[in-house]
């Protein structure tokens, strides 16, 4: 249910203890808006998946939920988790390794490496087997597992080679020593590699085949939509990673989110990360944690209105199994970028993709992307170079130009003088504003008569008989 939705919001600050949970840990509350405010539906909805038909949690915010639900609900969330404890995978996992290659047999369908006394029941099934595991495959299960193609759950896309250099570059560049992966198992596949560099890293994902060849100071079964850990041993690992011990560590962050995850909520478990890392690694107080997130440029407004110390870095990130969003697709590259928290002149870019340095903007800049005088920035973004419109004072995109009629930069074949709807507050219904910036703030709003989830809030309560 973590995405954009222009019509809900999500409520953040709840009392754990009245959050219910689904097979992906604590749910969220969100707010659905009607027009003007009128029959908001607060309900709580799983975190990570934004299609029901892989998780149908739902509950209005006030239901009393009877005690055979409850009950049905603890024995729908076990079955949602993994067959085996992290412990015990890691004890099958010793056992697979000493297993001769040939009898090495990986269940795709099942997503489990499979002992011996267990292959025949699923080669009976007719499930899809990898035979013969190497060595080599168990120590790149990137490859090894079949990526989750369910865009709305996990969508798990993985980085081309050319990024993920860029950003083992980049780890150097800035002495980092401890990187937390978040959702990004071939970056930290390609650390744990790594032997000529003094790098560390640990995953943190919802992905629990990784368990299976990571061990538990490797890897966390973690919900970044949430900031749950699914068990005791994993927050302990995450914790334990963070702990200043031996030599000077200097930590990162790189978190690669689903598209259309809602920001705000990526944006609250990076901020618990980033306190929990203040008060375990004795940090002093203006010492940052560096994060790199993942995202399309259009999320740049977003971003930046929940993260406003970050900056959107030009470099084009491209993915090995995304049909859009790598290099080949596209004459102007892919559209996802670089969002950080580290200054931008502070990450020198590949030599060979003709980048260049802005003196005036203090960051280096694509080829395509030229600075703008009368901007004072370097303005393109989408991989084309922006045109600056004197009638609306900015730059835009060169496949626009202005309309006398709409008064805007428009695509030619739009709908001159066709009257745009202006977004109005879900809240007060006015317009100029959104309803985050409104004036009835939502604690205003809680402190009010909240509406019920069937509208008949302004229906007349009977008066209760009392006795005379």
């Amino acid at each position: 249910m973590a995405g954009q939705v222009n019509n809900v919001d999500v409520i953040l600050d709840v009392d754990p203890s009245k959050v219910p949970s689904c097979p992906h840990g604590p749910t969220l509350l969100f707010a659905r808006y009607g027009d003007k405010g009128k029959n908001t539906k607060r309900f709580f909805a799983c975190s990570a998946c934004r299609d029901r038909k892989e998780c149908n949690f739902y509950q209005l915010e006030d239901e009393k939920v009877s005690s055979v639900r409850l009950e049905a609900r603890k024995v729908i969330n076990k079955k949602g988790q993994p067959p085996f404890s992290h412990a015990k995978c890691v004890q099958r996992l010793k056992a697979f390794w000493d297993c001769p290659v040939v009898n090495r047999l990986m269940c795709q369908t099942c997503g489990i490496l499979l002992l011996p006394t267990e292959q025949k029941v699923h080669i009976n099934k007719s499930h899809d087997l990898v035979k013969s595991v190497s060595d080599e495959l168990l120590q790149n299960p990137t490859k090894l597992f079949r990526p989750q193609g369910k865009d709305k759950v996990f969508a798990q896309y993985l980085f081309s080679k050319s990024s993920i250099t860029f950003m083992m570059d980049t780890l150097k560049e800035q002495n980092v020593t401890h990187v937390l992966c978040i959702g990004t198992p071939s970056i930290h596949e390609a650390i744990q590699n790594a032997t000529n560099l003094n790098l560390q890293s640990l995953l943190m994902d919802l992905d629990h085949r990784y368990m299976q060849v990571y061990s538990t100071e490797k890897y966390c079964y973690y919900n970044m939509f949430n900031h749950h850990f699914f068990n005791p041993a994993s927050e302990m690992a995450f914790k334990q990673f963070l702990t200043p011990a031996g030599p000077p560590k200097k930590f990162a962050v790189i978190v690669d989110p689903p598209f259309g995850g809602m920001i705000d909520v990526i944006a609250h478990s990076l901020k618990k990360i980033i306190q929990t890392w203040k008060e375990i690694a004795q940090n002093k107080k203006n010492s940052i944690l560096p994060i790199f997130m993942f995202q399309s440029y259009f999320m740049e407004k977003n971003i930046l209105e929940s993260l406003p110390t970050f900056s959107m870095l030009d470099y084009k990130v491209t993915y090995l199994n995304h049909p859009v969003f790598n290099a080949a697709k596209s004459k102007t590259g892919s559209p996802v970028r670089i969002f950080t928290n580290v200054k931008p002149h502070l990450i020198h870019m590949p030599s060979s993709d003709d980048f260049w340095f802005c003196k005036i903007c203090n960051r280096f800049s694509s080829s395509e992307n030229k600075h703008c005088n009368k901007c004072n920035q370097c303005t393109s973004k989408s991989g084309h170079t922006y045109i600056h419109c004197n009638q609306c004072k900015k730059c835009v995109k060169p496949n626009r130009s202005h309309c006398p009629v709409c008064k805007t930069c428009e695509l030619p074949d739009h709908r001159c003088g066709f009257e745009k709807t202006e977004t109005t507050c879900h809240i007060c219904g006015e317009t100029g504003h959104k309803r985050k910036q409104c004036p009835l703030t939502m604690t205003n709003i809680d402190n009010r008569k909240r509406p019920s989830s069937n509208g008949d809030e302004n229906k007349p309560k009977k008066k209760k008989k009392t006795k005379s």
